[in-house]
């Protein structure tokens, strides 16, 4: 079995190898079709992690204030 694997491994990178080799720049061209969505979807997530990353911070901020301001209060009280 993985015998037969390696050689299907094989047989295909010996044909990337040599459509790399008779025409590269349709490779690169191919490369660059096929990478551009997922570099997109990698900066949309980088974005929205971010955005929650801020938002979080924030809410923490918010929560220490109202907790300082509430230690406050009681010792007034």
């Amino acid at each position: 079995m993985w015998n037969d694997l390696r050689e299907f491994a094989l047989k295909h990178l010996a044909g990337l190898v040599v459509w790399i080799a008779e025409d590269p720049s349709s490779f690169f061209l191919a490369l660059f079709v096929c990478l551009t969505p997922l570099l997109v979807i990698s900066s949309v997530l980088s974005w929205k992690l971010h955005k929650a990353i801020v938002e979080e911070k924030k809410r923490t901020r918010r929560r220490e204030r109202l907790d300082r301001e509430l230690v406050k209060a009681k010792k007034k009280n």
